[in-house]
């Protein structure tokens, strides 16, 4: 893709909003972050929970549920993808059998998005994908100082430690590592 282009949304009165591609708001995947300001990134992640597995289908179902947001803004008129070069970046890629090699698989692919000068907008996971996007960021960025999230989520359970002092919550032993 041409760097000066900005990438934007299929159009839905040519392409029915239930066929093409799943990407979030059918904005074209653009894996390279060099050509972007915003990078969605998809964190297909659940092995820090103990409850409530599922959490890794949340990337695919958010990009389906996104199919139906438009373009343009129906009052304000704002057009998000004029504004700032975004695309969806894919998903990192994760072990489901590993919980310590999925964070520093999400780490890695933060840092490289944050490292080509774009910022990560993440979908889906658990509440553990936070500390992996900070650390990537941090990563990428060294010497940047205090960083912030926004960070949506059903219920604050962001504890330091849990189950007598587990740092990092799994329901496999991989996080014993």
């Amino acid at each position: 893709m041409d760097p000066t282009q900005w990438p934007q949304p299929l159009d839905g009165t040519v392409t029915p909003r239930f066929a093409g591609p799943v990407t979030f708001m059918r904005l074209p995947q653009i894996e390279d972050a060099s050509i972007l300001d915003i990078a969605l990134l998809g964190i297909p992640f659940d092995l820090g929970t103990t409850n409530r597995p599922g959490a890794h289908h949340g990337p695919r179902d958010i990009r389906h549920m996104s199919s139906i947001i438009r373009r343009v803004h129906p009052v304000t008129r704002i057009e998000p993808c004029r504004l700032c070069r975004i695309a969806d970046a894919g998903d990192t890629p994760t072990n489901p059998a590993d919980l310590m090699q999925s964070l520093m698989m999400i780490e890695d692919r933060v840092a490289e998005i944050r490292g080509k000068g774009a910022w990560t907008l993440a979908l889906g996971g658990d509440h553990l994908v936070s500390l992996p996007i900070l650390r990537g960021i941090a990563k990428a960025q060294p010497g940047l100082g205090p960083l912030g999230m926004v960070h949506f989520d059903a219920h604050s359970d962001t504890n330091d430690t849990y189950f007598g002092g587990m740092r990092y919550t799994s329901k496999s032993r991989s996080s014993r590592h």
